[in-house]
């Protein structure tokens, strides 16, 4: 089956930072946490999380979220995605002058919410990251590397690829989720970044094509009743439903009910009565997905005559 990857078309973080001297921290915390939109973003570093910074009577909380575009648009559009994987590359991040906080819980999120209402350059995003989107991975921050490259895949839902757009990631850490300050209340730091050149999505597909049919000899044939047989030798890459035509001549005239949920290598068929004695008739299956329908190749077949009561009573004699 067909593999793409797919690299970082954007990544973002949104910032948002109260500060006030004197400050009260727990009221600067909620005001920057509960932010609609962010200050400013960053696409360089995407180094996101929390920090707090207290000297004295002066109390600044900042809060950065970050958002990942994948441009997955050029995903065929009749495709069927079987997986998904996101590798990251996370790194433990500390500034200069902060004392570095690990004890919390990266959180990744996908979602078909995401995909429609994170929009890039929007500042409302900052407030969105929060509010939106389904948790697809979880890792302890302590666990991260401080120095040295260390992947992280997850398993991505299939549903939540964007075969039309862009497929967006987003992440903030369990403490942001949980609208939990720094504990210490002094000179914290609670990051960690996302390195650029190993960010991966990679996507394993199919495409459905139309599918192959065969019809087999009728059997059961007699006077006024046949059994048409058919095999779908190919479903196309999905479930398939199938049926019969049938007729005196080879435009057919009649056609059976459909039959759902068929797949390569099944055999079908079809009782059908109220046929003419000693008449040929032609007959052909069908099978549809959503590529098209597909038509097998004409076969005929003839039922038996009526024998005449001389004909039936000499036999007996015999």
């Amino acid at each position: 089956m067909p593999t793409v990857d797919f690299g970082k078309w954007k990544g973002v973080y949104y910032r948002v930072a109260r500060s006030a001297s004197p400050g009260d921290p727990d009221a600067l915390y909620n005001e920057a946490h509960d932010a609609v939109e962010a200050d400013s973003t960053h696409e360089l570093t995407l180094t996101y999380g929390q920090r707090v910074n207290v000297v004295g009577a002066y109390v600044q909380m900042m809060l950065r979220r970050l958002a990942i575009w994948c441009d997955t648009a050029s995903l065929p559009d009749d495709c069927i995605i079987s997986s998904a994987q996101l590798r990251l590359d996370m790194r433990k991040f500390t500034t200069v002058g902060y004392t570095p906080n690990w004890d919390w819980y990266l959180k990744v999120r996908a979602g078909e919410d995401l995909n429609t209402n994170i929009v890039y350059n929007q500042l409302a995003n900052y407030s969105r990251i929060l509010a939106l989107g389904t948790e697809i991975g979880s890792k302890y921050a302590d666990d991260l590397p401080l120095g040295f490259q260390e992947y992280w895949n997850l398993s991505v839902p299939v549903g939540f690829i964007n075969k039309t757009g862009y497929t967006i990631f987003t992440s903030l850490t369990s403490k942001d989720e949980a609208r939990s300050k720094p504990s210490d209340g002094k000179v914290t730091e609670e990051a960690v970044c996302i390195l650029n050149s190993f960010f991966r999505l990679r996507v394993v597909y199919s495409t459905i094509v139309v599918p192959t049919v065969t019809a087999n000899p009728a059997t059961n044939v007699i006077q006024e009743l046949a059994t048409l047989n058919g095999l779908l030798d190919g479903d196309g890459g999905e479930a398939c439903d199938v049926r019969f035509q049938y007729g005196l001549t080879s435009g057919y005239g009649t056609n059976t009910a459909w039959q759902p949920g068929i797949h390569t290598g099944a055999t079908f068929e079809q009782a059908i009565a109220g046929l003419n004695p000693n008449t040929t008739y032609h007959f052909r299956a069908q099978a549809t997905n959503s590529a098209g329908t597909a038509n097998g190749a004409d076969r005929t077949f003839t039922t038996q005559a009526i024998l005449s009561r001389a004909y039936a009573l000499a036999r007996e004699e015999l």
